[in-house]
C-alpha cells in the first residue's frame, strides 16, 4: 500500500482458488427479518451439491443491502464454516463508502475468505476526472 490508507499498512493476501462456477446464494429471512441460518445452511449445501466451485456472498442478489454490517460478517463466517474445504468463499465487501469496504475486506481476510468482490461506493457520482478517486478506493481496500 502507498501509505495513504490512514492506518496501518497491510496488503490483503488471500488464498487462491481455481476459476469455475461461482454461485451467489440468496439470503433467507425469518418472519421477523432476521437471517434464517438453518435454511441458509441448506442453500449452501444445495449449491455445492449442484456444481458450485465457489460461493460469492452476500451479493446484491443475496440481499446484501438489506443486511447490517454485523449480519454480513456473520453470514460470511457461517458460509465459511458450512462450505469448509468443499468450495472457496468469496466475500462481497462493497458499501456506500470506502471505510466500511476496507473494514469488511480486512475481516474477510481474517476469517479465511478466498477472495473479495468490491465495487466503487454505491452513491458516488464519477466522471473521467474522478479516476484517481476510484483508484484510491481500491488501493485502500487492498
Amino acid at each position: 500500500m502507498d501509505g495513504n490508507s490512514g492506518g496501518t499498512e497491510r496488503a490483503i493476501i488471500m488464498t487462491s482458488f481455481q476459476p469455475g462456477f461461482v454461485h451467489t446464494p440468496v439470503t433467507p429471512f425469518k418472519r421477523d427479518y432476521s437471517v434464517d441460518f438453518d435454511t441458509f445452511g441448506k442453500l449452501i449445501d444445495f449449491h455445492l451439491r449442484h456444481g458450485a466451485q465457489a460461493l460469492a456472498l452476500p451479493m446484491h442478489v443475496g440481499e446484501s443491502v438489506s443486511l447490517s454490517d454485523s449480519e454480513q460478517r456473520t453470514l460470511l463466517e457461517f458460509a465459511l464454516k458450512e462450505a469448509g474445504k468443499r468450495a472457496a468463499v468469496i466475500a462481497h465487501v462493497s458499501d456506500s463508502g470506502t471505510g466500511i469496504a476496507v473494514a469488511r475486506a480486512r475481516h474477510a481476510q481474517d476469517v479465511g475468505a478466498a477472495a473479495i468482490v468490491a465495487t466503487v461506493p454505491y452513491y458516488g457520482i464519477y466522471n473521467i476526472d474522478d479516476t484517481m478517486n476510484v483508484i484510491g478506493h481500491y488501493d485502500k481496500i487492498i
